[in-house]
């Protein structure tokens, strides 16, 4: 390049363009940095709002949820109702039966 096609330019010219150009992207970079901060709150916001959801669901289930004992207690209870249907049934069929035999001999007496 010859002299004469050589752009000049002073000093201070270009220490200015040079100042806006990092001052502009210093700007952008400190935009794109509070966007991601707001991102990362938003997405934490939302962890928490889904860890909160979690932790009802489980209060719930600790609450509402029979325990070991309850459980136990209620296994107890309906085997002494099997044990119960089981003598009813077999007293009916006694019955039953006693009334075969009275009602047979009833009806062809001795």
């Amino acid at each position: 390049m010859t002299p004469s096609e050589i752009e000049t330019v002073s000093l201070k010219e270009h220490f200015t363009l040079a100042l806006s150009a990092l001052d502009r992207r210093v700007t952008e970079l400190s935009e794109a940095a509070l966007r991601a901060g707001t991102l990362a709150a938003e997405a934490q916001n939302a962890k928490l709002a889904s860890m909160n959801e979690l932790r009802g669901a489980m209060n719930d289930l600790a609450t509402h949820a029979a325990t070991r004992d309850q459980l136990d207690a209620l296994k107890e209870k309906v085997n002494e109702v099997k044990v119960q249907v089981a003598v009813v049934a077999a007293l009916v069929s006694l019955l039953v039966s006693v009334l075969v035999v009275i009602v047979s001999r009833w009806i062809m007496p001795p």
